[in-house]
């Protein structure tokens, strides 16, 4: 009996070393290709040019790497318990584009509808709502 309760321990041991091992080596190749990846860019874009790329199905391929900075006018400003959710005017055209608009958890006082205004966010955070707006997640405001 106490042989098969040393040998039970020593398979545990073995398969512990191993799981170690393997979580190590998976950070290891993980931290590798990350580091290979540093091209996160800043893209200057506006709110049409997002309504049109998800629109046309092409929003997480054109932007999935990048930071977005956009820039552009307030349409409507709306409060959801700790949530800001700040929609931005997209176009008067003809084309009825989606709506874009940005979660912030900061309780925002000084805007107001018609305002200019720049964020910065994170396109692979980015999810599509209803068939094609665009909600921007964890937007940080520039002023």
């Amino acid at each position: 009996m106490h042989r098969y309760m040393e040998i039970n321990k020593w398979i545990c041991l073995s398969i512990f070393v191993v799981f170690v091992l393997s979580v190590s080596l998976s950070f290891k190749i993980g931290y590798l290709f990350g580091g290979l990846n540093k091209s996160l860019t800043v893209v200057p874009v506006n709110a049409e040019q997002l309504a049109e790329a998800m629109q046309g199905d092409n929003f997480y391929g054109k932007f999935n790497s990048d930071m977005l900075l956009l820039k552009g006018t307030i349409k409507n400003i709306q409060q959801r318990d700790n949530t800001t959710l700040i929609y931005f005017k997209v176009s008067d055209g003809i084309n009825v584009l989606p709506q874009v608009f940005c979660q912030t958890r900061n309780s925002v006082f000084n805007l107001s509808v018609g305002q200019s205004l720049s964020i910065l966010t994170v396109a692979h955070a980015a999810n599509r709502v209803n068939k094609a707006d665009i909600s921007l997640q964890n937007c940080y405001i520039l002023q």
